[in-house]
């Protein structure tokens, strides 16, 4: 199981918020290099909504929409990391 930063996930969390997304605490069920990460440096992961649920599979499929949010999240942390350490 990977075990996200609290800090972190919280930042996460409140940048979705922020941008008027629904954010909810999730724990992956599929590997990811997010576990390996964890071991050395803080780390969260930002899902995005795949039609049907699907994922990890060919099958797997997200919209633009749902992908440019989960990229605006992604830049929303990382400007907001980059800014309180000066």
């Amino acid at each position: 199981m990977v075990r996200f930063d609290p800090p972190l996930a919280k930042l996460v969390r409140s940048s979705a918020e922020r941008l008027g997304l629904a954010a909810h605490d999730m724990v992956p069920g599929a590997g990811h290099d997010a576990f390996h990460l964890a071991r050395r440096m803080p780390t969260v992961m930002i899902f995005v909504p795949c039609r049907d649920g699907i994922s990890h599979n060919p099958c797997e499929y997200a919209s633009a929409q749902h992908v440019a949010a989960g990229a605006n999240v992604l830049l929303s942390v990382v400007l907001e990391r980059a800014m309180s350490r000066g």
